[in-house]
């Protein structure tokens, strides 16, 4: 096995382990929150469990396979294994950054003031909220079928063509490279709309938060001042949520198209490429709750040793 094959297999490993069950953790405490006691719900809960849903989605249809694979597995996916992985990887990819825009604009609206323009969404947004969901499931449903008839295995996946490559999946040699062209349109359009969303939010907080600071500080009033406490704190891990996807995105972004549109395929390029993809689903539960971090980063490694020293015993076992 090769020496960055094994650092990548135990970093994705230590990454999908990690990010799993950190979303699972949230999606559940979320879930709790809004069935069995309702009296501390809140609309944004619904969003932050639709995000760890798609986060998880993406972890495990992109995490499992390339752990696979680079601790020496052969194989991994069939035809439509392949299709079907990326598929669900794909349309993870885009529900998160649909969810991650909706969330951001959520906390503007709700932190906004009563004089604002957007005053009067305060009360109608939470409404929108499944309407939403619905609507960017459908459009990234029909967006990423063009994902199914595209793909196929690769029998070999030391050879690199031309297009999307991975070392069990890769764009088919007869693809009609005019409606690649139009699908790589059509999800950039949809991403520039959504970032250029979060990012007109994210503005627009950091001007509220500056101004509920100064407020603070001229408040007396203990349960007013807690209040405006709390909105602070949870604007704030929104806007390091969205700087989290924004960094990412833009690099994961310049990789694959490079790697897209290069003749010669780097391996360990694309691979690095993958783990940074994976950042921010990891990310995202440990900025509400970041006590879970450390009770995950202990088991993790450890689910992580034992992986890598099965494998290691498979393989002394199958050189005997």
């Amino acid at each position: 096995m090769i020496l960055s094959d094994l650092i990548l297999g135990i970093c994705t490993c230590f990454q999908t382990v990690i990010g799993v069950l950190g979303n699972s953790r949230l999606f559940v405490v979320y879930i709790y929150i809004l069935y069995i006691q309702p009296h501390h719900k809140r609309p944004m809960n619904m969003i932050i469990a639709h995000l760890t849903l798609a986060n998880v989605m993406t972890l495990i249809t992109r995490g499992i396979p390339d752990t696979m694979v680079y601790f020496g597995a052969k194989n991994v996916l069939d035809d439509v294994g392949c299709k079907m992985i990326m598929y669900f990887y794909r349309l993870g990819r885009g529900l998160s950054i649909g969810t991650t825009c909706l969330l951001s604009i959520f906390q503007a609206i709700t932190i906004s003031p009563i004089h604002s323009r957007w005053a009067w969404l305060k009360p109608r947004i939470s409404k929108y909220i499944l309407p939403f969901f619905f609507s960017i499931w459908i459009i990234n449903m029909l967006i990423y079928i063009r994902v199914i008839d595209s793909l196929q295995a690769s029998e070999n996946f030391t050879v690199y063509k031309k297009g999307y490559s991975m070392k069990y999946c890769a764009t088919k040699p007869d693809a009609y490279y005019i409606v690649q062209h139009l699908f790589l349109t059509v999800t950039t359009i949809r991403d520039f709309f959504f970032l250029t969303l979060m990012s007109l939010a994210s503005g627009y907080m950091v001007v509220l938060l500056y101004s509920h600071k100064k407020n603070i500080q001229h408040i007396r009033n203990t349960s007013l001042s807690s209040r405006l406490s709390y909105e602070t704190k949870a604007t704030q891990t929104i806007l390091l949520l969205v700087s989290f996807y924004v960094i990412f995105y833009w690099i994961g972004c310049c990789l694959t198209v490079y790697l897209i549109f290069s003749p010669k395929k780097d391996m360990v390029l694309g691979s690095i490429g993958s783990v940074l993809n994976a950042c921010y689903p990891v990310l995202c539960p440990f900025m509400f709750f970041p006590s879970f971090l450390s009770f995950l980063i202990k088991n993790s490694l450890m689910i992580c040793y034992y992986i890598s020293h099965f494998h290691t015993h498979l393989v002394i076992t199958h050189a005997q």
